[in-house]
């Protein structure tokens, strides 16, 4: 937070800042977003239910689950569903949701790099915006992917001016350009499906720009170090 506020620009927020925060939030999570006109669990659920076209994905991981919200969504779409967050206060309420087989707390790139080649599936809802840089992210999620899998995730897209990467707002989470994303994508060996424009909640009655991304592993993947 001091550094949003002051000018500097760590790559990722501190996994202990963003486990402390949620578990502070957890209790009023689902009310609070839902007073801000939160969106983003049905456009994600919604475009996972586009690319698979009727059918389940077998195995699926929701990365920073929080409460569940996206995975209540996502359980009509996929076999078997991991939920994953740092959060033991939220994870404490998608364990009540009951739409997830199992739950782990966990750093989301450490669970992805314990689990290659292990999902059809992986799915980010307003959880990569605690994170700068991505680029280790979707090195570690093309891994984890099976060929032919699916990364669908959103995005904060900051106030329209020129931005050529990413940048720490006050807020204390990340914009990030749609193009330096999709650069980075290419690079881990995630193929872009679509990327489309929305709103993902309101702020002090104002909208948040958001990103949705629809991304294929390639056959051959890329292992970038």
């Amino acid at each position: 937070l001091h550094a949003a506020h002051h000018g500097g620009r760590p790559d990722r927020a501190d996994p202990r800042y963003v486990s402390a925060l949620f578990d502070s939030y957890a209790d009023g999570f689902d009310h609070h977003l839902a007073a801000l006109g939160y969106r983003t669990p049905e456009a994600v659920a919604s475009l996972v239910a586009r690319v698979l076209e009727g059918r389940r994905a077998t195995d699926a991981a929701d990365l920073g689950c929080g409460t569940g919200q996206v995975g209540e969504h996502l359980r009509p779409h996929v076999e078997h569903l991991v939920g994953v967050d740092l959060s033991a206060g939220m994870l404490t309420k998608a364990q009540a949701r009951g739409c997830y087989d199992h739950l782990q707390q966990c750093e989301l790139t450490e669970f992805l790099a314990a689990h290659e080649a292990s999902f059809d599936l992986l799915t980010s809802a307003d959880t990569l915006n605690y994170i700068g840089d991505l680029r280790p992210v979707f090195a570690a999620a093309a891994r984890a992917l099976r060929p032919g899998g699916h990364l669908v995730f959103s995005l904060e897209a900051g106030d329209g001016d020129s931005l050529e990467d990413y940048r720490l707002e006050p807020s204390g989470r990340y914009a990030h350009s749609a193009a330096w994303t999709l650069d980075a994508l290419a690079a881990a060996g995630l193929e872009p499906v679509g990327v489309e424009h929305c709103v993902l909640r309101r702020e002090g009655d104002v909208d948040v720009a958001g990103l949705l991304f629809v991304t294929r592993r390639t056959e051959t993947g890329n292992s970038p170090g």
